[in-house]
């Protein structure tokens, strides 16, 4: 029996279908989890003789600090890696979270309307979604084979507590490019003594399955604390002798890194909405800059099909028309999620007090979208083009089969008459090979091959037969008025 927190989504699920995922995952319970869970908690001014907190009851221990009277922080940040049933059902309880914001981080996958119920980003209306103290930030990260192989069009599901899909696209240059749903979630809880907790979730940095992958570009490895601030050649050689090399990082460990610092806009008693969704919205804008990236990558892999030598005319199939019909989906669903969290911003700047780097990052997310959208102008205009070459592919294949049945039908028509005539002398006797009579197989099988040729080659031997006939008329009737204009010079 589902008991405290999951009761009570399963309660509000009977009104609100789209919490039937959330309510499924919580229905685990303390089931052994898939992957275990990394919980950290950064208290905010950080205390002295500060130790790093990991672990759930840890992070519980520090939120019942926090709310005492007794405690020194005036908030704490939560970040928790891939969460199980178990932390949200304990997170959930304690700080009494909307199950929406749970919901929509376990649920990312755009299911069928006619079988179930939309997910929360598309059952809410925007302005209910951008009013709300919490916001789910869904994004594609971009993943790359560091091998040929031959995937074609397929989903796997990535190794994790909570369900995520990698999807594989057309190769270009050889290597398949995966696509991966992610989500990072924030929620700021004030609680009653005006202090407050901010909960982090996020996705795994690993993937199960398969093995081996890596971000598209080794040029990137994600956000970091430094990326915030302005480098010098002295910083950058003090790090190079110190031995410092940059290594690729996962979200949590640039999250933990950035909020070694204020970010814009924070105040230690009651920091802003914004103050504290701006370094997760940043970090997971770089994979949305990624994201764009491959975009206008399978942009120029299209258009280069058409760049093909005049007089040829390039192949395209059915499956590059599904694939252009995919990314046209893939860019309005990830417009959708970029003006998911623009509309969040713009809401909450004029609910709080605004800083200019809040503005900042509504243009950055402005100028992501329009990017996605100018792809996806791009693939729009692809698919007319594409369809008609399908077509004139399409016929010129069956104008080339249909030469083919016909020489093949030629070759059956010369030797069943070889054959009847072959049946009806036996080849055989006086007939054989050899024998005084064999000369009649050719009398009588050469004139009849002769007339099957002319009969199935008709339509090329009556343009010769005409043009022979046209000619021996001329000849003839030149003849003839040579001979008219002789007789009239001896008559005269």
């Amino acid at each position: 029996m589902a008991s405290g927190y999951a009761a009570f989504v399963t309660h509000l699920a009977s009104n609100n279908p789209s919490l039937g995922n959330l309510t499924a995952f919580l229905s685990r319970g303390y089931q052994q989890p898939q992957c275990q869970s990394t919980i950290d908690c950064v208290e905010h001014p950080r205390p002295s003789g500060y130790k790093h907190i990991a672990g759930l009851q840890e992070a519980l221990d520090c939120i019942e600090r926090i709310s005492s009277a007794t405690g020194t922080s005036s908030g704490c940040y939560i970040v928790v890696e891939d969460p199980s049933p178990k932390d949200i059902e304990a997170l959930g309880s304690r700080l009494d979270v909307n199950p929406l914001f749970f919901a929509g981080h376990v649920d990312t996958v755009y299911r069928s309307a006619e079988r179930d119920a939309p997910p929360i980003s598309i059952a809410l209306y925007p302005s209910q979604l951008a009013s709300q103290e919490f916001v789910n930030i869904h994004y594609q990260r971009s993943l790359r084979l560091p091998y040929e192989i031959n995937t074609g069009h397929r989903k796997i599901n990535l190794t994790g507590n909570v369900a995520r899909l990698l999807r594989w696209t057309t190769p270009f240059d050889k290597y398949p490019v995966g696509l991966a749903r992610g989500c990072c979630s924030t929620y700021r809880k004030t609680l009653a003594n005006q202090r407050w907790i901010f909960d982090v979730e996020i996705n795994l940095p690993r993937i199960g399955n398969p093995t081996n992958l890596s971000s598209p570009f080794a040029i990137f490895h994600g956000f970091r604390l430094e990326d915030f601030k302005p480098n010098t050649v002295s910083s950058i050689s003090c790090m190079e002798a110190a031995g410092m090399k940059r290594r690729p990082r996962s979200l949590r460990e640039n999250l933990l890194d950035l909020l070694r610092a204020s970010p814009p806009g924070f105040s230690c008693g009651q920091p802003s909405v914004l103050s504290l969704v701006y370094f997760p919205a940043r970090l997971i804008l770089a994979e949305w800059v990624m994201y764009t990236f491959v975009m206008d990558r399978y942009v120029k892999h299209f258009e280069r099909v058409f760049e093909t030598p005049s007089g040829v005319v390039p192949t395209m199939t059915s499956e590059d028309l599904k694939e252009l019909h995919r990314w046209r989906r893939r860019s309005e669903q990830s417009i959708q999620k970029l003006d998911h969290l623009a509309n969040f911003v713009s809401f909450w700047r004029t609910q709080e007090p605004d800083h200019p780097q809040f503005k900042s990052l509504a243009g950055d997310l402005h100028f992501a979208a329009m990017k996605i959208e100018k792809c996806d102008d791009a693939f729009k205009a692809m698919v007319p083009n594409v369809m008609a070459m399908i077509q004139i592919f399409e016929s010129r294949k069956s104008i080339e089969e249909s030469l083919r049945i016909k020489r093949l039908t030629v070759i059956a028509m010369i030797f069943i008459s070889l054959s009847y005539i072959a049946t009806l002398f036996s080849m055989a006797d006086s007939y054989a090979p050899g024998q005084e009579r064999f000369w009649v197989y050719f009398i009588v099988a050469l004139p009849t091959l002769l007339l099957v040729i002319v009969t199935v080659q008709w339509p090329q031997f009556s343009v010769v037969f005409l043009s022979v006939f046209a000619a021996l008329r001329r000849h003839i009737c030149q003849r003839i008025r040579s001979l008219q204009s002789g007789i009239q010079g001896a008559a005269g």
